[in-house]
């Protein structure tokens, strides 16, 4: 199925999450709803890369998308916090499941901080 028959605009999902991310970060210092919401936001930032990136198998054609949408400036200019964001995105129910246990809101942290806990499903390098 094609990004065409889905109908589903996954450039503007991601630029809607990464709006909510840049903002919740802004104002999210010891702000532990703040946190959960930006963590959300991160994974619905992650979860429309993920959905584009399994309509497009090819590198190549998957980093000049996210370029032309320009999903990969601010906050996840660096392509290590969008895999991270679509890895949190494969594993957010894992997440959730440890969320009273965990500190950060950026997926590169989240990840980080789920390794040195000895979580496996932090290992996965699928994605």
């Amino acid at each position: 199925m094609t990004q065409a028959e889905t109908k589903v605009d996954y450039a503007l999902m991601a630029k809607t999450a990464i709006s909510r991310v840049t903002s919740l970060t802004e104002s999210i210092e010891g702000v532990t709803q703040k946190i959960k919401m930006c963590r959300e936001a991160w994974c619905d930032y992650g979860a429309a890369l993920l959905a584009q990136r399994q309509l497009m198998p090819s590198n190549n054609e998957f980093g000049a998308w996210v370029k032309a949408n320009a999903l990969d400036t601010g906050l996840a200019k660096s392509n290590v916090t969008r895999s991270n964001a679509m890895w949190l995105a494969a594993n957010w129910e894992n997440v959730l499941a440890e969320a009273k246990a965990l500190k950060h809101h950026s997926p590169h942290n989240l990840r980080q901080e789920c390794r040195e806990a000895g979580y496996a499903w932090a290992f996965d390098h699928a994605l």
